[in-house]
């Protein structure tokens, strides 16, 4: 014998228990004597008494669903606020971060710019660096060369001069007239 046939012996008992109450319900009329306690009372009395306490539970059932549905309308309503408030706070803050990427994109923007112009910047130095090398080395040259040219120039004017004084020397002796072999003035 399992636990259900058990079961099942069980809720038949319990029907025919049931179901001999009703028949003496029946038998006895509006007059019910309970056997066990011994008190009498009439149908009418325990109809009324039955109505009574149903509409009592039914009225305490309404103030409860009244009272619950204004404490959850309340509830709604401070959470519905909450998530206002939460929901303008979320697009504050999303304004203030497109604000600061908006900055953040213009900043890097700005900083690259300046990093090529610091590269162009670079790069044209190198050049002129290399350029002022080039040029100086030129200068230095130059300097030399011109400083040779003065040291031709100076040679050349003073063998120049010293043209100039045999040439005079020779004409000083052509115009002298003491000296008669002019050919030794050569």
């Amino acid at each position: 014998m399992g636990i259900n046939d058990w079961m099942e012996k069980r809720r038949k008992r319990e029907l025919e228990r049931i179901n001999r109450e009703i028949e003496a319900l029946k038998q006895h009329g509006p007059l019910y004597q309970k056997e066990d306690k011994g008190l009498k009372s009439e149908g009418k009395y325990l109809k009324r008494d039955t109505n009574f306490g149903m509409f009592v539970v039914i009225g305490l059932c309404l103030v409860a669903i009244i009272g619950l549905s204004l404490f959850y309308r309340q509830k709604f309503t401070t959470l519905s606020d909450e998530y206002e408030t939460k929901l303008s706070e979320l697009n504050l803050a999303q304004n203030r971060l497109d604000n600061l990427t908006r900055n953040l994109n213009e900043t890097q923007s700005r900083l690259k710019f300046k990093e090529k112009v610091e590269t162009d910047l670079s790069t044209q130095y190198t050049g002129l660096a290399e350029e002022k090398e080039d040029l100086e080395g030129q200068i230095s040259d130059l300097e030399k060369e011109v400083q040779d040219k003065k040291d031709e120039i100076s040679s050349l004017q003073r063998t120049v001069q010293e043209k100039d004084r045999m040439l005079r020397d020779l004409e000083d002796c052509i115009e002298d007239d003491r000296i008669e072999d002019k050919e030794n003035c050569l």
